[in-house]
């Protein structure tokens, strides 16, 4: 274009600033290969986990970045894209990283490969080992990554893979033209948030008149999952965080114990109309493990007032809420600390609770240490999630139901209900004694 697109700017940030903060929702290690390492000095200071390299083959175009990368790479698999990609989607590269985790064979990385056999090799994860056969190519002055990367075992996604998580393509746009760079700082593409409401014309009613407008409408997914090649079940739900919703589904369905029984996880469609073909392990009788709850005096650590702080912080992170009223909330506190470690909304409550446990699982948290605070209703199906989750304490600031409060008392689950401000009703009697 004309000049260096490492100084590319937006309207708060550069292009780097900005793709390195949506990076750092998933990598703690990124590194940033340049020949000009003075031009990041306030990124530096602002993210001083990047790390700044420079090509061991200069000259060599990706291929010479990516093997620097490589070359110092602290993960098995590293995520490659490049400094005028603006379009980071989060939601597909942790699938993909999900999809690298499951597979059973060895691979050299996971690659878009279109319909007309072009590959996409940013955007892309590659193996560390590739090191030794690239470095091979660049002595030999050959830098064709599609070449290169034609030889070897990776996983190939397809176009429509991509296009579940992003319909328009926009996560494979460089900004290579003017024209390019003018689109991109007229009107970016939706946001993430964006993509998860419609916006619909309607007619509001006030005090007698009608006024015709146009409002934000909490997007629905038909979610179909398909396993064991014949069993088949359909759930609606918000078109977010869906791997975190099949593990959890699965696991609160006690289908499987942990993501190492869920062998393959692919996800089809756009964000209306999803579906999940799931492969999985057959657990045998002798690898069930049982679990037997202990009462915990969890008061020890919390009060009222950490009670009232948790309803307002849960509060403050509802944004679809509050945009359009059409989630629940929900989010998972470290017991001993009260950080919060992950929050979600949802259309259903249970799908919100699925996700939660989901993500959970493939962290490998344990969710025995764990307090969970909610928006909803807590009946006695809530419960039972909670229960297959080892949750043991619950806070909501809506009602509970007769079942839920039984249960809870059978299973040991501290349970609060109907907390909001200086106010909220204990039903935890089985810690009590006369």
């Amino acid at each position: 274009m004309g000049f260096d697109k490492q100084l590319i700017q937006g309207e708060a940030q550069s292009l780097i600033e900005n793709m390195v903060e949506k990076l750092s929702e998933v990598f703690l290690d990124i590194v940033l290969v340049t020949h000009r390492p003075e031009l990041y000095d306030r990124l530096l200071k602002q993210q001083p986990q990047v790390r700044l390299l420079s090509d061991l083959y200069p000259g060599m175009g990706p291929m010479g970045g990516i093997h620097a990368g490589l070359v110092h790479a602290r993960s098995p698999f590293v995520y490659v894209t490049g400094c005028d990609m603006p379009y980071v989607n989060i939601d597909f590269i942790e699938s993909v990283m999900h999809s690298l985790k499951a597979s059973q064979l060895p691979v050299s990385g996971a690659m878009l490969k279109r319909k007309n056999g072009y590959l996409e090799p940013l955007n892309a994860f590659y193996h560390r080992d590739l090191v030794i056969s690239m470095e091979a190519r660049l002595k030999a002055g050959k830098s064709g990554l599609q070449d290169f990367c034609r030889t070897h075992p990776f996983m190939w996604l397809s176009e429509k893979d991509a296009q579940a998580f992003d319909e328009l393509d926009h996560m494979f746009i460089n900004l290579n033209e003017p024209s390019d760079l003018k689109r991109w700082k007229q009107k970016e593409p939706q946001n993430e948030e964006d993509m998860l409401v419609e916006k619909v014309s309607l007619t509001k009613y006030r005090k007698g008149q009608a006024l015709s407008e146009e409002d934000d409408v909490i997007r629905e997914c038909r979610f179909n999952l398909i396993w064991s090649d014949t069993q088949e079940m359909t759930l609606y739900c918000l078109p977010d965080r869906l791997d975190d919703l099949v593990m959890g589904w699965l696991y609160s369905n006690g289908m499987i114990q942990s993501t190492k029984d869920v062998l393959n996880l692919h996800l089809t469609g756009d964000k209306d109309r999803m579906t999940a073909r799931i492969q999985l392990r057959e657990i045998k009788t002798e690898d069930v493990t049982i679990v037997v709850r202990k009462p915990r005096d969890w008061k020890k650590t919390l009060n009222p007032s950490d009670i009232q702080a948790l309803i307002t912080a849960l509060d403050s992170r509802a944004r679809l809420f509050h945009r359009t009223g059409g989630t629940h909330n929900m989010m998972l506190v470290n017991r001993e600390d009260l950080v919060v470690m992950d929050h979600v909304e949802d259309i259903s409550r249970h799908h919100g609770l699925h996700k939660l446990v989901g993500a959970a699982l493939k962290e490998e948290h344990d969710l025995s240490e764990t307090i969970l605070v909610a928006s909803c209703r807590l009946s006695a199906s809530i419960l039972a999630i909670v229960s297959m989750a080892r949750i043991p304490v619950v806070i909501s600031g809506a009602a509970v139901t007769s079942q839920a409060i039984h249960r809870a008392r059978e299973e040991k689950i501290s349970l609060i209900g109907f907390a909001r401000e200086q106010r909220f009703n204990d039903y935890e009697s089985y810690f009590r004694r006369d």
